[in-house]
Parts: structure tokens; C-alpha cells; sequence
């Protein structure tokens, strides 16, 4: 799930998600910012692919630095919210380094394949004795 905040309502209900025990990745960005212009493609691929939550803040139009959790001081910035948990992402940006920062943070269960069973086969039906 890619929840994308752009506005003070919306905001409310990043911190409704981060509050709760399922982890999410959150990338701060501003729309000014030619790194966070760079950096965006490779944040859509790790979406796309993603095992847990992520959102992403347009932080330059909601004045964030209310509460010190979402205090950002360059742009763009990853931060993982588990448990109450604030961890910052301080590597290189790239698809590799997210999905081992995220590995190392937060125990990722896999659904479960679904098991289609296939139905027996039909024994032949036996010809009547004559």
C-alpha cells in the first residue's frame, strides 16, 4: 500500500498507520528538491514490490517539524516506523539497501501460496459384463 500525502488531512491518517504495530516506510520528499526527483523511480519500484507499508510525504507544504518523529533536514529522506520505533535510513538509495534496511528492521512474513488441489481423476467407468 503506497499512501501518498500531500496534504494536513491526509497527514492525520499517516499517523494513524504509523501508531498502529504494522510497519511502514515513509519517504520524505519535497517537490523543489532535484534528488527527490532522482530518487523517485526507484522509490515507485520498491512499491510496486514492497512487503510492507509505504507512504510518501510531501513535507515542504504540511510543516512537520511539530512533532521530532518527522523532523527531516534533507530531502529526500526514509524513515521506518515498527513498534513505535523511529529508525532512519542513512545508506545509499537504492532498491538493494532498502530491502536489506527493511529485512533487518522488520520480520516480513510471506502469505502463503494458495494450494489449488486439483480433483481426482475420474476412474473409468468399467463396461457391463455380458
Amino acid at each position: 500500500m503506497l499512501l501518498n500525502i500531500t496534504t494536513p488531512d491526509r497527514y492525520k491518517k499517516l499517523e494513524t498507520i504509523i501508531n498502529k504495530k504494522e510497519p511502514v516506510l515513509v519517504l520524505y520528499r519535497a517537490s523543489w528538491c532535484h534528488f527527490c526527483h532522482d530518487f523517485q523511480p526507484t522509490w515507485n519500484n520498491f512499491t510496486k514490490t514492497a512487503k510492507i507499508k509505504t507512504a510518501e510525504i510531501e513535507s515542504s507544504d504540511l510543516g512537520l517539524t511539530k512533532s521530532p518523529e518527522h523532523q527531516v533536514s534533507s530531502y529526500p529522506t526514509l524513515k521506518l516506523f515498527v513498534n513505535g520505533k523511529v529508525i532512519h535510513f542513512d545508506q545509499d538509495r537504492n532498491i538493494d539497501n532498502i530491502n536489506k534496511f527493511v529485512s533487518m528492521h522488520v520480520k516480513v512474513v510471506k502469505k502463503p501460496k494458495t494450494v489449488v488441489k486439483s480433483k481426482p481423476k475420474a476412474k473409468p467407468k468399467s463396461k457391463p459384463k455380458k
